[in-house]
């Protein structure tokens, strides 16, 4: 009869995934990181549609509020003034 060998593997807290092969660790975490980014280029294109729509409905008010008031400011702002311009001549400055 021969001796048998057993041997135990054990999985330190450390370490959770010393007991699976490196491969299979690798492949795990490369689809999870896949997985992660295309969740959030997703989430990104989402933001990015609200944020046109946004801007589109906000230049859609502002037009109609100056095609419906021509005369009277955009709201929020004061009406703008010309400035007074004082030209001076190199001889009036001496």
């Amino acid at each position: 009869m021969k001796p048998v060998l057993l041997a135990l593997q054990t999985v330190s807290a450390a370490n959770p995934l010393a007991g699976y092969p490196p491969w299979l660790v690798v492949l795990g975490g490369t689809i999870a990181v896949a997985l992660a980014l295309w969740i959030f280029s997703k989430v990104v294109k989402g933001l990015i549609w609200l944020l046109l729509i946004a801007v589109l409905i906000a230049g859609g008010a502002a037009t109609l509020w100056l095609l419906l008031h021509p005369d009277s400011p955009i709201p929020g702002r004061t009406p703008s003034r010309p400035p007074s311009v004082v030209l001076r001549t190199m001889s009036s400055i001496r």
